[in-house]
């Protein structure tokens, strides 16, 4: 026989057995929230350091790579260089006698950021004032290629004549 009190105390242990078990649950749903949340938060702190690293591995190659690009700027007519590399090129025979002009000039864009400037020049003086001219085309500050040469004697001047072909690579126009 069950008495009031026994039947109020056992609806009142039910009540607190089932407001632990909702409070077990509620703490379980929770737990498992912030688990996976932490997780994520773990996952993306560790990306970021991986990132950092290669972004500060990247930063020390492009510092290294600076001074080299630097360093083969020199061999390479600047963006707006072309003029004054042609001044140079027609000045070549000043001090020997010789005339140097530029008769030909073509630009072939490249995808690397270089382009290569292909000139034909003609070249009238003496024999050794036209060799000189040759010289000083493979002895430019820059990366020079004589493609072709072609000497020979002016008719009816006994000078000589030269006709060079040579590519030199420039700084892309942007």
């Amino acid at each position: 026989m069950t008495t009031k009190r026994t039947t109020i105390s056992f609806i009142i242990s039910a009540v607190i057995a089932l407001a632990a078990v909702g409070a077990y649950a509620l703490f379980g749903y929770f737990t498992m929230h912030t688990q996976e949340a932490f997780q994520e938060d773990y996952q993306n702190q560790a990306t970021l350091e991986a990132q950092s690293g290669e972004y500060t591995t990247l930063m020390r190659i492009s510092a290294d790579l600076t001074d080299e690009r630097n360093e083969l700027r020199l061999y390479v007519i600047p963006k707006d260089g072309v003029v004054a590399f042609l001044a140079l090129i027609e000045s070549l025979g000043d001090g020997n006698g010789a005339t140097v002009t530029a008769t030909d000039i073509a630009v072939s864009a490249g995808n690397d950021g270089i382009d290569t400037v292909t000139l034909k020049l003609h070249t009238d003086g003496s024999y050794s004032a036209v060799i000189q001219v040759l010289t000083l085309l493979e002895t430019l500050p820059y990366k020079t290629t004589v493609q072709t040469a072609d000497l020979g004697r002016s008719e009816g001047t006994g000078e000589w004549k030269g006709e060079y072909t040579i590519t030199v690579l420039k700084e892309h126009d942007v």
